[in-house]
């Protein structure tokens, strides 16, 4: 069986999110199109986990097999690593919006 790497597709979503961070800090980049960037990220990542995940679930109730399924299974599952993580990221920035801020 395949490894997905867990910890290396975590590590380098951290690691571009705190690159584009600091190209904010240092003013390359604005901060609409840092979060833009990150929130395309975690669009695409739900929409292509989510197609691929509801497909092999139809696959796997109709019994269907096909040569692409373990390639399928592969990018849905890393996608979804991808996508949890920068969830994560995600729900960080808009802790104040659920909080107060002597909190957060």
């Amino acid at each position: 069986m395949e490894k997905y790497n867990t910890f290396l597709i975590v590590v380098m979503c951290i690691g571009g999110y705190l690159i584009s961070e600091y190209l904010v800090k240092i003013g390359k980049i604005n901060k609409a199109e840092h979060r833009k960037f990150w929130n395309m990220v975690l669009a695409i990542s739900f929409l292509v986990s989510g197609v691929f995940g509801l497909v092999l679930a139809v696959l796997l109730d109709e019994e269907i097999v096909f040569g692409g399924y373990l390639q399928m299974l592969n990018l849905h599952v890393r996608l979804g690593i991808i996508m949890t993580t920068v969830g994560l990221i995600h729900l960080i920035w808009h802790l104040r919006y659920y909080f107060p801020k002597k909190i957060v």
